[in-house]
């Protein structure tokens, strides 16, 4: 049953490898441990785990393809396989791809809740290089 996060349900060491005060390494807790994951899922290639050669996500054959909506769409739905691949901790409510052909870039933003927490829905937002 989901419940509010009063206590650290999920943790992993700091995705930048950040020092505290205490000159450990920081960890990400809860919203931010998983947010973390969600970047690491998406942003790591395919195969750029030795140990672990499907883990990631498989856009970098798809960045080089000619940005339109088709591309966007596709992008969206790689991400998404990815995720729910990797992270079982994560609902996906909805995952919005949008290009910016002035930029070369394209928008993601992925909204999603965490199933053994409050169901508050939650925003991962990055930007991917793109081709025109």
């Amino acid at each position: 049953m989901p419940r509010n996060v009063t206590q650290e349900i999920y943790s992993e060491v700091d995705a930048f490898f950040r020092l505290g005060n205490d000159r450990q390494l920081k960890k990400s807790v809860n919203g931010d441990a998983v947010a973390d994951s969600i970047r690491n899922i998406v942003k790591t290639k395919k195969g750029e785990r030795v140990m672990n050669p499907d883990f990631g996500c498989g856009l970098h054959r798809l960045l080089f393809e000619p940005m339109d909506n088709e591309t966007a769409a596709l992008i969206g739905e790689e991400i998404l396989d990815s995720i729910e691949r990797e992270d079982d901790r994560v609902v996906i409510e909805r995952i919005l791809v949008t290009p910016n052909f002035e930029t070369r870039h394209y928008h993601v933003a992925i909204d999603y809740y965490i199933r053994k927490v409050a169901h508050n829905v939650n925003r991962v937002t990055m930007l991917l290089a793109g081709q025109l």
